[in-house]
């Protein structure tokens, strides 16, 4: 997932991570970061968050504090007017805790809801479906402005071939299914079909790179000057009476001390 970060941001460029000890000590430290990666960079200098599934970690899968840090980015972005680009390559709600991701204002549900408010803004989301993208998260991608799928290896929907299988004893391959070809030639779901991965960030970038470019808030500047050397007073405290300090302004001995 790193190696996909820094291919989509602009080289030689910090990034700035956000949430980075999140779910440290959770979970038995089985789910380190959470599993998603979030933060800052600039992509065709443009300032955008990114959200990337970690799908090195229990594959990507969305745990309690996952959703968190997720719509802790969006909120981030809606207060910054921030485009956001997500890189998919998830599970899924981490099914045993999948009771806590929609029992309060803050968890799952909130993520679609912070999409729709970022659209509300006009202000942009690009989502590339790296890998399979299924149940609650497939919404991600489904609502972003602009949606790349990379043949043969992305995939998104509610629920996979086994779901099928199970439900209408029917066998359908995962492309079939909700691969690239069917969103981008019947469903319309996605805009964008890429050989590669490479190929759909490079579509990416350049997506961003046609976005409007706010305008920075003007700050007046001057340039700075040496600082001055004149002792300008003295602080003196007396023992006799109430404590107090009196400034005496002129009074240059050279036993007297700031």
């Amino acid at each position: 997932m790193r190696d996909r970060i820094d291919a989509l941001l602009d080289p030689k460029i910090p990034f700035l991570e956000l949430s980075t000890l999140a779910a440290s000590k959770a979970y038995n430290g089985e789910v380190p970061g959470a599993a998603q990666v979030v933060g800052i960079g600039i992509v065709a200098g443009r300032e955008v968050m990114v959200h990337a599934d970690d799908a090195s970690v229990k594959g990507g899968a969305w745990y309690p504090l996952s959703v968190e840090k997720i719509v802790r980015a969006l909120d981030v972005a809606i207060e910054n007017r921030l485009s956001v680009i997500h890189l998919c390559d998830g599970a899924g709600g981490f099914l045993p805790f999948q009771a806590e991701f929609f029992a309060d204002p803050y968890f799952a549900g909130r993520i679609l809801r912070n999409q729709s408010i970022l659209s509300k803004m006009e202000v942009p989301r690009v989502a590339i479906a790296m890998g399979h993208y299924t149940a609650g998260a497939a919404y991600v991608p489904a609502l972003s402005e602009f949606n790349i799928m990379v043949e043969n290896t992305g995939a998104i929907f509610l629920g996979g071939p086994p779901v099928v299988k199970a439900a209408t004893g029917e066998d359908v391959s995962a492309q079939e299914l909700g691969g690239a070809h069917t969103h981008t030639s019947v469903s319309g779901t996605s805009d964008y079909s890429a050989s590669s991965e490479m190929h759909a960030i490079a579509i990416a970038r350049d997506i961003v790179a046609r976005f409007h470019r706010p305008a920075k808030t003007p700050i007046d500047q001057a340039a700075p000057e040496p600082p001055c050397l004149r002792r300008i007073g003295t602080i003196r405290h007396y023992s006799n009476g109430p404590s107090s300090a009196v400034r005496h302004a002129g009074d240059h001995r050279p036993h007297d001390r700031w």
